[in-house]
């Protein structure tokens, strides 16, 4: 083996060291950002978000997209106020994530299922809460964070009849006083509007996106995630 060829070795080695690094690391961010989410930990939470970055964004799937920093720091500023409440549980994972890093290595796709449940007591609402999330995230002076964030809801249903019931908990809860002013006290900026997705259906099949990114150069909102399967 001569030194040209031992260069080209080395150069594609260190690319796959990146490679795998920038997975770990995007996985990391993901699951921290869940487990603080689960645990109510505003300042966990938007650690794991780059607020810097153009045009952050959420969207829950419920009509109306978070748009920067101030509107998600107020959506997230509820959930101390909702963990602390008698018999409130929320928990969800993060499984079969499908990972893509950017050919010029500066964001990152990724789908992945997310099986959980919700429980409030104050609101009588216990529920399966299960869907995909897709995010994309990017990398900012070697550091990955999370730069936007899609929950899609596929189940969120009352435990004890399951999905052909379903039971939209976040409904039944803001029928109570005392939880629509937790939900909706402190938001000064409203959600840009986006269609509502209630994605189970009885009556057809199921598109059950997003799907898995596929690899791509450098991000494009134009592509930004694909939402069908495309029957």
């Amino acid at each position: 083996m001569n030194l040209d060829e031992m260069e080209k070795r080395l150069d594609a080695l260190e690319k796959r060291i990146v490679h795998a690094e920038d997975v770990i690391a995007v996985t990391k961010e993901i699951n921290k950002y869940l487990s603080y989410f689960q645990g109510a930990d505003c300042n966990g939470i938007t650690d794991a978000v780059n607020w810097d970055a153009p045009r952050v964004w959420s969207d829950a799937g419920m009509g109306g997209r978070m748009v920067g920093s101030r509107p998600n720091l107020e959506f997230f500023d509820q959930r101390p106020a909702l963990a602390r409440m008698p018999g409130a549980l929320v928990e969800h994972e993060s499984v079969a994530k499908v990972i893509e890093i950017a050919g010029d290595g500066r964001t990152a796709k990724v789908a992945e299922f997310s099986p959980g449940y919700k429980c409030l007591a104050l609101g009588r609402s216990q529920v399966w809460s299960e869907g995909k999330y897709y995010h994309d995230l990017i990398k900012v002076d070697g550091v990955w964070k999370i730069w936007h964030w899609h929950w899609f809801i596929f189940v969120e249903a009352d435990a004890a009849y399951g999905w052909l019931y379903q039971n939209r908990s976040y409904w039944k809860e803001c029928m109570f006083d005392e939880l629509d002013s937790i939900h909706n006290g402190n938001i000064t900026v409203e959600p840009e509007p986006c269609p509502y997705e209630d994605n189970y259906r009885q009556d057809g099949y199921m598109y059950v996106y997003p799907e898995p990114p596929k690899p791509y150069e450098t991000w494009e909102e134009a592509d930004d995630l694909i939402r069908t399967r495309g029957y």
